[in-house]
């Protein structure tokens, strides 16, 4: 969060007073990563707090929750910064910073993507798809420096468009990471099944149990980090109630040691049987 501040402060003032409107519309997306950064911080450690009573399921909908809102913020940012650098296109009234605002945004382009590496590695240990979206929001803030630098150099050498043409990109660009992370936020929410790779894994698990003849009515879902798995599973007719139900314990536990992340896993043991099948 320093760090964000830091380089919204400078991108800001050196963009105001060298002229660039690209460089303000960096610092604008700057403030957001700053702003986000607070946002997914309260919703990984509400996100992070066990079960309870009231909570049976956990609260990782809050760590979901805060990924929708930064998803949305990303898009009024972004659409903000491209009206505005698209009307400054139409204008026809250009500005051409100097090589300041290309010292400015190198120094983002380099802090951003050291935040984005080390938020991505937090993303994929903790498998967070808020810290998924905030990484990526260090990386497109990157990329818009970069669209920075690319505009006020082609300003320098006479493009004068160019500027007001690099903000444009960098709104556009801006809005279509939010939406991507708002069509994920919003699947996670509504109760969508997890990755094929994750799902082909667990039936993968099932089929080579020996001693589960057939199984059915798979279902799988995530909320937050943790991820939920109910299963139907058919076993030999003449089996002990007390065999199924070790058969059950050892699929359970198959499927909670092959992921990283928390498993949640109930499965109904049913006898072998044609009317059990359907």
């Amino acid at each position: 969060m320093i760090i964000n501040a830091f380089l919204m402060i400078i991108k800001f003032g050196g963009g105001i007073f060298f002229g660039s409107i690209s460089l303000i519309a960096d610092a604008f997306h700057t403030f957001s990563d700053f702003s986000t950064d607070i946002l997914i911080l309260w919703g990984v450690i509400i996100g992070s707090r066990p079960a309870d009573s009231s909570h049976p399921f956990g609260h990782g909908k809050f760590e979901t929750l805060s990924g929708t809102l930064l998803s949305i913020i990303l898009i009024v940012v972004g659409t903000g910064i491209a009206v505005e650098s698209g009307r400054m296109v139409m204008s026809t009234k250009f500005m051409a910073p100097g090589l300041p605002v290309l010292f400015v945004a190198f120094i983002s382009v380099v802090t951003k993507e050291f935040l984005y590496q080390q938020t991505i590695k937090s993303a994929k240990r903790l498998d967070s798809m808020a810290l998924y979206a905030n990484a990526w929001h260090h990386r497109s803030d990157a990329l818009s420096s970069i669209a920075v630098i690319v505009g006020v150099s082609s300003s320098m050498l006479g493009f004068l468009p160019g500027d007001s043409i690099a903000g444009l990109f960098v709104g556009l660009m801006i809005v279509i990471i939010g939406i991507k992370f708002l069509i994920k936020a919003g699947k996670e929410l509504m109760e969508g099944s997890v990755e094929e790779d994750v799902l082909q894994s667990i039936k993968m698990i099932l089929d080579e149990h020996p001693d589960v003849k057939s199984w059915h009515k798979l279902r799988t879902r995530k909320v937050g980090r943790e991820l939920f798995v109910d299963v139907h599973i058919l076993v030999k007719p003449e089996l002990s109630v007390k065999k199924g139900h070790q058969i059950a314990e050892e699929v359970e536990s198959t499927v909670k040691n092959a992921f990283k992340k928390p498993v949640n896993v109930l499965t109904h043991v049913e006898p072998d049987l044609p009317f059990a099948r359907q």
